[in-house]
């Protein structure tokens, strides 16, 4: 990871405007520059401008027999060997994921995750998501209502 940067850099490739638009809003922030890409090819373009921390792809994006995301994986691992690649998809199963582990992919993750669970995996990647623990800048401390 290059810690020079102000901020994380994030690629999320999904070709759900809605599942896409919504990882970029959980994820974005002043310490998180987040990409959206809908397509392998899209993708693929931001890739070759540019380095990502993190890379959050979905499997199918070309129909039912597409596996694009696997070679999303493999193209950001041929690139950027640092960076951490997540499977993010409604259609896992265990030979996904190993195949995603396989061409290089830090972890999988089911679509049906609930947000608080995202979160914690983000961060347990390294990606600063939510509000810092550095303190609170008013209100009330823990379970306040959305």
């Amino acid at each position: 990871m290059n810690r020079s940067r102000p901020c994380w850099s994030v690629l999320v490739v999904d070709d759900e405007e809605s599942v896409r638009t919504g990882l970029v809003s959980v994820l974005e922030s002043d310490r998180v520059e987040v990409t959206g890409a809908a397509s392998l090819q899209e993708a693929e373009g931001f890739l070759r401008r540019g380095q990502f921390d993190l890379v959050v792809t979905d499997l199918r994006m070309g129909g039912s027999l597409s596996f694009e995301g696997l070679e999303v994986i493999w193209r950001v691992r041929e690139r950027s060997p640092e960076t951490r690649i997540v499977l993010f998809t409604a259609f896992g199963t265990p030979e996904i994921e190993e195949a995603a582990k396989r061409l290089g992919a830090t972890d999988c993750w089911s679509k049906a995750m609930p947000i608080p669970n995202i979160m914690s995996r983000l961060r347990a990647v390294g990606i600063p998501v939510g509000r810092p623990d550095r303190g609170s800048k008013g209100g009330a401390e823990g379970g306040g209502n959305p």
